[in-house]
């Protein structure tokens, strides 16, 4: 099932800023990542195509130490279960992760997902197709 992208104003007052190569490919990723599957949560290193393998741990007997854990996440998710059920799930978290955690966080980050989520509401957002179409037509008058 396809979903529709739309485009808040401010989202495409962001897209106008950008160079036309950096503007292509962002709209590129938003249409691979968002039209299939726009909930599903992805991170670069995740081949979200389940051809990867997780590691399993099973915690009965002797478990492992936090520092063991934690020295085996960096070089593979790993799920943790007893008696055969998922507890929880340890994954590498890099300087990448970091740096999108924290401004994810940020004030800044929430005030603008506020504001988005406004501009929404009071149907000022575009779907992302005619946005393309818009800057098509904008860039070919300019040549």
């Amino acid at each position: 099932m396809a979903f529709d992208i739309l485009v808040t104003a401010d989202a495409e007052v962001d897209l106008d800023a950008l160079r036309a190569y950096d503007r292509a490919a962002i709209v590129e990723a938003m249409e691979a990542h968002l039209k299939g599957q726009p909930t599903q949560v992805s991170r670069g290193r995740i081949n979200t195509g389940g051809e990867e393998e997780m590691k399993i741990l099973e915690l009965n007997g002797r478990s492992p130490s936090l520092a063991e854990l934690l020295e085996a996440a960096q070089a593979e998710d790993i799920l943790l279960v007893r008696d055969g059920h998922p507890l929880a799930r340890l994954e590498k978290f890099d300087e990448d992760d970091w740096q999108d955690f924290q401004y994810e966080s940020s004030a800044q980050a929430l005030e603008r997902g506020q504001h988005a989520r406004a501009q929404y509401a009071r149907g000022e957002f575009k779907p992302l197709e005619q946005v393309k179409e818009e800057h098509t037509r904008t860039h070919a008058a300019d040549h």
